[in-house]
């Protein structure tokens, strides 16, 4: 896998993946407009599409129906530098018409053991946890 990085001005780079897409991410001070998200938002929303989509799929293979389906990601930050992630909450929040809550449980735990390579990226240093919400 190969991406480009391009400075454009200040902190404002875009990034364009190897099938073409580009994503443009920025870093300014609170309280001031940036052109895009930050880096390590980027990377908790990679984080949380990464298991969704393996939830999906998985799900999808139990012919199970999704109707509704969000996750949110709390990631906590140590004060010094780098300011690498300590602590990953996934929050699973799900509905459907013949879902229930054990095959929701296994669909999330295979994404954690088995096919999120982000997951699988940082488990060993960082504390990644998860809950679900049927809905």
């Amino acid at each position: 896998m190969k991406v480009e990085i391009n400075w454009k001005k200040g902190l404002l780079f875009e990034g364009i993946t190897e099938s073409g897409h580009s994503v443009k991410l920025d870093y300014v001070p609170d309280g001031k407009t940036s052109e895009g998200p930050a880096p390590m938002e980027v990377f908790l929303v990679s984080a949380g599409v990464c298991s969704g989509m393996d939830v999906v799929d998985i799900l999808r293979k139990m012919k199970k129906d999704i109707k509704e389906f969000k996750i949110v990601i709390d990631g906590k930050r140590r004060k010094e530098f780098p300011r690498i992630f300590t602590d990953v909450e996934y929050n699973y929040f799900i509905n459907g018409y013949n879902l229930n809550s054990s095959d929701v449980e296994k669909a999330i735990n295979l994404s954690f053991e088995k096919y999120c390579s982000i997951i699988a990226m940082i488990r060993e240093k960082v504390n990644v946890s998860y809950s679900l919400k049927m809905l």
